[in-house]
């Protein structure tokens, strides 16, 4: 009964942060496409403002608004560059994976088995692993912000068969 106790406690913790990770992964994502649909749209807008052929008043207020609407992409492209949302998007996918991941071999590995038949020593093993992914990803995070760079390098998720449902354990030396 431990063992099984422990796991639903483990399942339940995932699901808890992937219910917080999910709506933020969403956010991210529609944020990265609107900043660049504005600039790339905003852009377009610019070039055929310049390159119409009006009368001389006309002309110079479609340059005013063009030069306004430059400003406006530059001002989305340094809001995308400071808070990233390409990067975060891709970061918080890649841990929502690993989380999904993770509790599907859980599952599998509990399904159809008596509570007694349940080790104590795997579920700590998968509890390991679950504090292994929330610490990679903050290491991700913390690069990310620091470096400000759209690339994310994250640990692949460990590979899982249908025929082998123990933890995966992988070498701290790597990576």
């Amino acid at each position: 009964m431990e063992a099984a106790a422990k796991l639903k406690l483990l399942v339940d913790e995932i699901d808890a942060v992937l219910a917080r990770e999910e709506p933020l992964r969403r956010h991210d994502k529609r944020m990265a496409l609107l900043l660049r649909l504005s600039a790339v749209t905003l852009s377009a807008t610019v070039t055929v403002l310049l390159g119409l052929r009006v009368a001389a008043e006309t002309n110079e207020l479609l340059t005013n608004a063009a030069l306004t609407l430059s400003a406006l992409i530059v001002f989305f492209g340094a809001y995308d560059a400071f808070f990233n949302y390409r990067g975060l998007w891709v970061r918080r996918t890649i841990f929502i994976a690993r989380l999904q991941d993770l509790k599907r071999r859980i599952v599998f590995y509990s399904t159809g088995l008596d509570d007694h038949d349940l080790s104590v020593s795997n579920a700590a093993l998968y509890f390991n692993e679950f504090g292994a992914i929330l610490a990679d990803n903050m290491q991700e995070w913390i690069k990310l912000r620091a470096s400000g760079d759209e690339a994310v390098s994250p640990r692949p998720a460990p590979q899982s068969s249908e025929h082998n449902t123990e933890p995966v354990l992988r070498d701290k030396s790597v990576g």
